[in-house]
């Protein structure tokens, strides 16, 4: 004889009786019954979503997971939202399970609802609740490298990102159209002129959040190199002196040559002339007014690009250019009867000019000098005067300075 066997499931917790009842299969009015009681106990689900995630970027799938148990038996899980979309479940063991929530883009706040259930008994479940925040996302990128470069040389770009969720993907766009899937690339530029290179950067979960960043790059010529400059060291104020220097470029590109003359404070110190030569550069200069340091440029520039330009300077020393100017004694004028008036002049260098003034009298003409620091004119002293003033200024020929001497009768 075997035993009997029953499968019963408690349907409310308590205590309960479980009847037997065995007839014979000849006379099934013939029975006997057995019974014995059963203490059901309440089937405990709890549930609980885990703390990884505190707030939600609208666009971007964020995985939001939780724990679930029950007492007895297999579980179900259900998950719904509003203001967003749920990804394909993920159950990662029989009490761990977890969606990708995405926010939708107008959304501040998103609820996520979880139940889960007895798979014996649906009726059986527990259902949590989880309300998180939504940011906007937001993706800072910086594209970094140099804005100006010479030709011919190699220099590197780079491109950072910051982003509050997610994680970013970089590319880089270089002056040739070619692409970088790398966040730096190194560049020589082998033409002169103006670049654009751009650096786009998303999100590898949300790729419709992207950003891109360009950087302008001016590409030019070395400049010209000077060297060997040259000059007289020390001249005296209206002497003429002589510079030089050798000129290179690259790939001795045409150059053109500026030279000047300046004093200290920046004012013009001389007169540049007779300026000859590309790559053997000359200038005759000539110092001015005033005496002291002066400073000789030469500013050598790309014909095919006038902003390159290099430079290199000298000092000289202007030395004073003294001018002494001696007026012949004369023991009185006539009035009436012209008087010649004779003069000694000399400079430190230079030749000299002379020009003849006269008050109470009329210079009535220049006499030719019979050398060069010799002057003189024919004074007429006018009636009715007791005193005339003759004034002789010599001045140098090739320069401004000049010296005034008087003399009166």
């Amino acid at each position: 004889m075997t035993a009997p066997l029953g499968t019963i499931i408690p349907e409310t917790p308590g205590t309960g009786t479980v009847t037997l009842t065995s007839c014979l299969s000849s006379d099934p009015a013939w029975c006997r019954q057995a019974s014995a009681n059963v203490q059901v106990q309440d089937n405990q689900i709890i549930a609980s979503f885990d703390s990884g995630v505190t707030t939600l970027v609208a666009g971007v799938p964020m995985t939001v997971q939780a724990q679930a148990s029950a007492d007895y038996g297999t579980l179900i899980y259900e998950w719904s939202t509003d203001n967003a979309t749920l990804g394909n479940a993920s159950n990662l063991s029989p009490n761990t399970t977890a969606r990708a929530v995405t926010a939708n883009s107008s959304a501040t706040s998103v609820t996520i609802t979880l139940t889960a259930a007895l798979s014996s008994d649906s009726n059986i479940f527990r259902s949590i609740t989880l309300t998180l925040p939504v940011e906007q996302p937001q993706l800072d990128v910086t594209l970094s490298g140099p804005a100006t470069v010479l030709i011919e040389t190699s220099v590197s770009y780079s491109v950072t990102a910051t982003a509050n969720t997610g994680t970013p993907v970089y590319s880089l766009t270089l002056p040739d159209n070619s692409f970088v899937s790398a966040n730096s690339a190194d560049y020589t530029f082998h033409q002169a002129g103006n670049y654009t290179i751009s650096a786009t950067v998303f999100l590898a979960e949300a790729p419709a959040v992207s950003v891109t960043k360009t950087l302008n790059v001016v590409v030019h010529y070395p400049v010209p190199s000077i060297s060997g400059l040259s000059c007289s060291s020390s001249l005296y104020v209206g002497q003429q002196g002589d510079c030089s220097a050798t000129v290179s470029s690259y790939d001795n590109m045409d150059v053109v040559n500026t030279w000047s003359v300046k004093n200290q404070d920046g004012s013009t110190g001389g007169t540049v002339s007779n300026q000859t030569g590309s790559f053997s550069a000359g200038a005759t200069f000539i110092p001015i007014s005033t005496s002291g340091a002066k400073t000789v440029k030469l500013s050598s520039c790309l014909a095919a690009e006038p902003s390159t330009c290099g430079e290199a300077s000298a000092i000289i020393q202007a030395l004073d250019n003294q001018i002494s100017v001696t007026l012949a004694p004369v023991s009185y004028l006539e009035a009436g009867v012209p008087e010649l008036i004779q003069a000694q002049a000399a400079a430190s260098y230079g030749g000299l000019t002379y020009s003849w003034s006269a008050t109470n009298a009329v210079v009535e003409s220049d006499i030719t000098p019979t050398s060069p620091n010799t002057a003189a004119a024919l004074i007429t002293a006018n009636q009715g005067t007791d005193t005339a003033v003759i004034t002789l200024t010599a001045f140098l020929a090739l320069a401004i300075h000049r010296l005034l001497s008087r003399d009166r009768l």
